[in-house]
């Protein structure tokens, strides 16, 4: 008969501690997969006062505190990431992790440190490359961007996000790779609206307004009332003044702005950021400008407009069409404005003016009357007005002055060159 001492006793109560955190970790990590976050804590709270030792339960936890949208906790994730690293270092998954959430928190170089520790752990994992490539990205180094996402793809060639962050670098001066990425996304994963808008954008920065519509809308039907999705009412309220559907334009606005009240900000800086990565982005220019035309900003919306017109690149598309009626004969350059309105005195991330100095957003309050109080702008109009929509007033310089096409080659390597080059470009005189 075997007797029962004090040291079988702990042990065999420490073993019914383990099995019961084992318990309550399952519960956990199953409430994590359904997105059940609030409850997914609770029962891992239970696990590790039960057993602090188990760096699965932190990876976990610090899982549902990222990813709870109720009450986002990224300092807590991040102490759960660091204490999982403490528990078991050579453990790729809490760097990766910790990684992301380094990043969201804004520090992209430390983000940076933890998924090269990720890749050198374990150096096939397409992710860690993906996520890489991304924070490269942000950074402006579209070079060593290209490359992880390229590598992302060739570990995992139905890696929807790395394909639709690639055709986003491809998008300003490589149309066919940006369009042939694009489609490859939507058909690895077609409930992703963020793809379908990044596609209609793409499209709409080439003057094909049809497709781009049916993308935005596409985009606005995967998820009508995200917050995420306010950029997409916005650019397809910009796109509806610019072919002058007026009532589309003020309701999709309106609806931006009851998902997101800061959307001219968030808007205004995601522009600012692709302006900052390539000067010569003129689609980008143009949206800025028409940004800051919605939000009162008209000579803001004039330097940017003119920017578009008189930069003699290849892009055809419209610069400004505005809701008011198109005049019967072009404006003098001492004509008063064609229109009034009532209008109030937009990101993904970038360097911008300070957003406090911006003044309040509010909604529009007609659907006929978004504001026109400058020549320059109902030139615009008339012109834009009087021509085929997808040339307006870039006309004769797209036929005359365009730059060299030196992205026509799709390799890699070409385009990494382009990239470094693109600089040093500029117009042909």
């Amino acid at each position: 008969m075997t007797t029962l001492t004090a040291a079988n006793i702990g042990l065999v109560a420490s073993q019914g501690m383990q099995q019961q955190a084992m318990e309550y970790y399952r519960k956990g990590f199953t409430y994590n997969e359904q997105k059940n976050y609030e409850a997914a804590i609770l029962y891992l709270n239970k696990s590790i006062e039960l057993d602090s030792l188990n760096p699965a339960t932190f990876i976990s936890r610090g899982h549902a505190h990222f990813n709870n949208s109720k009450n986002r906790n990224l300092k807590a994730a991040i102490q759960d990431f660091n204490k999982a690293i403490e528990l078991d270092p050579n453990n790729y998954l809490p760097y990766y992790n910790r990684g992301i959430a380094l990043d969201e928190e804004g520090d992209m170089d430390a983000a940076l440190r933890d998924f090269d520790r990720t890749l050198s752990l374990h150096p096939s994992y397409e992710n860690a490359y993906y996520s890489r490539g991304m924070v490269y990205d942000k950074q402006g180094d579209v070079v060593s961007a290209l490359k992880d996402y390229n590598q992302a793809i060739s570990l995992n060639n139905l890696h929807s996000f790395a394909y639709n962050s690639r055709a986003l670098l491809f998008a300003n001066n490589h149309f066919s790779s940006a369009w042939r990425d694009y489609n490859e996304a939507i058909a690895l994963n077609p409930l992703s609206a963020s793809c379908f808008n990044n596609r209609g954008s793409l499209l709409f920065s080439q003057g094909n307004f049809e497709a781009a519509l049916k993308d935005y809308t596409a985009a606005i039907s995967l998820e009508p009332s995200s917050k995420s999705r306010a950029h997409t009412y916005m650019n397809r309220g910009i796109l509806s003044i610019m072919v002058g559907h007026g009532d589309r334009a003020h309701d999709d606005i309106n609806k931006a702005l009851s998902l997101d009240s800061n959307v001219y900000n968030v808007v205004a800086q995601y522009f600012n950021s692709r302006i900052e990565r390539n000067p010569h982005d003129m689609f980008a220019v143009m949206m800025k400008g028409m940004v800051a035309r919605l939000r009162g900003d008209f000579e803001a919306a004039n330097e940017d407009l003119q920017r578009v017109v008189d930069f003699h690149a290849r892009i055809t598309l419209s610069v400004a069409a505005f809701i008011t009626p198109p005049p019967s004969s072009p404006p003098s350059s001492s004509s008063p404005s064609s229109s009034s309105s009532s209008s109030s005195p937009l990101s993904s991330s970038s360097p911008l003016p300070d957003p406090t100095a911006l003044p309040p957003t509010t909604k529009l309050h007609s659907s006929s009357a978004l504001p026109s109080n400058t020549a320059v702008q109902d030139k615009f109009l008339y012109h834009v007005r009087q021509s085929n929509p997808l040339e307006g007033v870039l006309e004769k310089s797209i036929a005359t002055k365009i730059q060299p096409d030196i992205y026509a080659r799709t390799e890699p390597e070409s385009v990494i060159i382009a990239f470094q080059l693109e600089n040093n470009l500029a117009p042909l005189p």
